[in-house]
């Protein structure tokens, strides 16, 4: 993918931890750490349909978050990152794929 002249290249991450430092992430790449955007994309795969659950997030830079096309979580501003600081209304996963998105 080609923004503004540059090439963009989507990276898989894997974690056993509750988060993903995007800064550790950028500067391992050799990319900026600060005023920058990072595009995320995860699936989650639902053996059946599970109503009223909530999709909880934390991070110390504004952040909004997609589920199914659906925005159902946001924070903005610099802050400390406080672990699900961020809560979403109850919501609907779908039996088979739902594809949760955020911009942070």
């Amino acid at each position: 993918m080609n923004v503004n002249a540059a090439e963009l290249t989507w990276h898989a991450s894997d974690t056993i931890n509750y988060n993903v430092n995007l800064f550790h992430f950028a500067r391992a790449y050799g990319k900026k750490t600060s005023d920058v955007l990072f595009w995320v994309v995860t699936v989650i795969n639902s053996p059946r349909e599970m109503r009223d659950v909530r999709l909880a997030i934390g991070s110390n830079a504004a952040s909004v978050w997609w589920v199914n096309g659906k925005e159902v979580v946001a924070i903005y501003g610099d802050r400390q990152t406080v672990i699900d600081d961020g809560v979403s209304k109850r919501l609907t996963l779908n039996k088979g794929t739902n594809i949760v998105r955020a911009a942070i």
